[in-house]
């Protein structure tokens, strides 16, 4: 999947795809409107089609270059870009928290900017160190709405973003949602009280990830994991399951086993490498239909679903069961 990346920066650390400007130092909200190329407005066109105008839909237009971000429904509200950051404003002051990233991508139908919370980074075990931050991402293209919630992704691009989105839904972060309709900015209070919570309350997201990755996991409850997110209704019936099945389960225990996701000798087969195993098989190895984009399927169709499905299970039979 290409970057889709039109302009955007990078704080002190540039991107994989080497577009955008690097900055010296994380910028404040001002900075940031203006470095990651989102200082535009956005307005509304009437669609005319063999003369006619369409009814109850318009186009949504970036002022500047007059190029067409997408088309909407006449319920559509257009929220301007710099509307993000004054959502995000309380929780970045409360905090002191300063902009890490911030892009625009399709042309200006995408944009998101992405805070650091200093205070609520985590380790997870010996080693592995995780970077808490808060992300604002809005489409005006239709596709999306007004999203924020806090992620351990570092957002660089469109793929990036893609997964930030996913993982937060997974993982059960709060998400906050405004959407383009006539009363959307009565909800920013809201936002405003949902994100301040969630960001002071990181540590939480900590402890989930530490109990996890201390549990220790034996290849008992590694099989009875990968029987649940691989049923067999042949082993309903007494016969032995499909080869299909049976190589996707094969395969999660291998991952559970492989030093990729066994790299902390305080972690190792724990809880965290057997989530990291599956991941890994939805993201890089589950056999895709032809035609199927293996990255959207991941990380906002069935991927997800059962990336959430693995989440609750192992909450449920590792952290909470007697496993």
């Amino acid at each position: 999947m290409p970057d889709f990346l039109e302009q955007g920066f990078f704080a002190k650390v540039g991107a994989w795809h080497g577009k955008g400007t690097v900055t010296a130092e994380r910028l404040t909200a001002e900075q940031a409107y203006q470095k990651s190329g989102q200082d535009y407005q956005v307005v509304s066109s009437p669609i005319f089609v063999n003369g006619l105008q369409v009814k109850n839909h318009f186009a949504t237009v970036r002022a500047d270059t007059g190029g067409v971000l997408g088309v909407v429904g006449n319920k559509y509200k257009i929220i301007q870009n710099k509307s993000m950051y004054d959502v995000l404003a309380p929780v970045i002051d409360s905090i002191g928290a300063v902009y890490e990233t911030g892009g625009v991508l399709k042309e200006g139908a995408i944009i998101w900017a992405l805070a650091k919370l200093e205070k609520s980074n985590f380790t997870i075990g010996n080693e592995d160190l995780v970077n808490m931050y808060m992300l604002l991402a809005m489409g005006h293209d239709g596709s999306m709405p007004l999203i924020a919630t806090p992620t351990t992704i570092r957002v660089v691009c469109w793929n990036t973003l893609s997964m930030a989105l996913s993982l937060s839904k997974q993982d059960g972060r709060a998400i906050v949602r405004i959407a383009h309709k006539s009363d959307a900015y009565q909800y920013i209070p809201v936002a405003h009280r949902l994100l301040g919570l969630t960001a002071k309350n990181g540590e939480l997201a900590s402890a989930f990830f530490s109990q996890i990755a201390a549990r220790q996991v034996n290849s008992v409850v590694v099989n009875e994991f990968v029987a649940a997110m691989f049923p067999s209704k042949k082993e309903d019936e007494g016969k032995e399951a499909g080869v299909i099945v049976q190589r996707a389960r094969m395969q999660i225990r291998d991952g559970f086993d492989s030093p990729i996701n066994n790299i902390d000798s305080s972690i190792r087969h724990s809880g965290w490498s057997l989530y990291n195993a599956f991941t890994d098989y939805i993201d890089h190895n589950r056999p895709m239909r032809a035609g199927t984009n293996r990255q959207l399927y991941s990380w906002f169709g069935a991927g997800q679903n059962q990336r959430i499905e693995a989440v609750n299970w192992i909450n449920k039979n590792v952290l909470n069961g007697t496993n």
